[in-house]
């Protein structure tokens, strides 16, 4: 079993990589907050970025591992050859990743003021589409779930700057997985 995992800021793309990544090569694909959202879903919370870091306090309450126990029961349910992680924000998150034989990390970026574009064209969250700038700034300085992301970059073994196109990004992609010899 092969895990990728995908570091980077909020919109800069870890999401529609790792559709592409699970489209094109078959793999499953989660994300540390899908279990926030479940249980937004299910308590008939909004769906908002506030919600979910909000939620992040059960971190507080059952412990750090608390998402690492979840992921990883994901993972080994799917029972796959590869796998596909996205929302790694804390360390704890990043070195269980790093766990698992042959893993792959990746950071994606993309300059801040693209990231706030798509996120006001995708409106993934309630909220998303009248968020200022200056809050969308203000979120990365700030949120426990924000802060420690460019410091989990550096440790990655690949840096991708999502500036140009998908098809650009999906090139990138392929090229790290073809080193790493994952066929489609």
């Amino acid at each position: 079993m092969k895990i990728i995992g995908l570091v980077g800021p909020k919109r800069s793309g870890k999401d529609t990589a790792a559709e592409y990544i699970e489209q094109k090569y078959g793999a499953k694909r989660h994300a540390h907050s899908e279990i926030f959202v479940q249980l937004l879903d299910l308590l008939g919370v909004e769906k908002s970025r506030e919600n979910i870091i909000k939620l992040v306090g059960l971190r507080e309450v059952f412990g750090d591992d608390v998402l690492i126990n979840a992921i990883n029961k994901k993972i080994q349910d799917d029972n796959s050859e590869l796998e596909v992680i996205t929302g790694i924000r804390f360390e704890n998150e990043f070195e269980n990743i790093k766990k698992y034989p042959g893993s792959i990390l990746i950071y994606i970026d993309a300059p801040v003021e693209k990231r706030y574009k798509w996120q006001l064209n995708d409106n993934q969250y309630s909220g998303d589409s009248t968020m200022s700038f200056e809050e969308f700034v203000e979120i990365e300085k700030t949120k426990q779930t924000e802060v420690h992301i460019a410091e989990l970059g550096k440790k990655c073994e690949y840096k991708l700057l999502n500036n140009g196109s998908k098809d650009e990004l999906f090139s990138k992609i392929d090229g790290i997985l073809e080193q790493h010899e994952i066929r489609a």
